[in-house]
């Protein structure tokens, strides 16, 4: 970030990757969800795309994390 070379959106969809895609599934298990239920976590894609759909995603996790007991 801030790095001014032109990238700022790839560096801003790696920054939520390995939020969305690592982070909250650790939290998950964290708060002692199932294996099964992370396995099956909604993911963002590998590759910046810009047609991804941010919202839908943001709703199923919440969904996921209270289910699981996250506050």
């Amino acid at each position: 970030m801030g790095t001014n070379d032109g990238r700022q959106y790839e560096c801003a969809w790696l920054l939520a990757w390995v939020c969305v895609n690592e982070l909250f599934a650790y939290a998950m298990e964290d708060a002692g969800a199932p294996a099964a239920v992370i396995a099956d976590l909604l993911r963002m894609p590998l590759k910046p795309d810009r047609t991804f759909n941010y919202k839908g995603l943001s709703h199923d996790l919440q969904v996921a994390a209270k289910a699981a007991g996250l506050p």
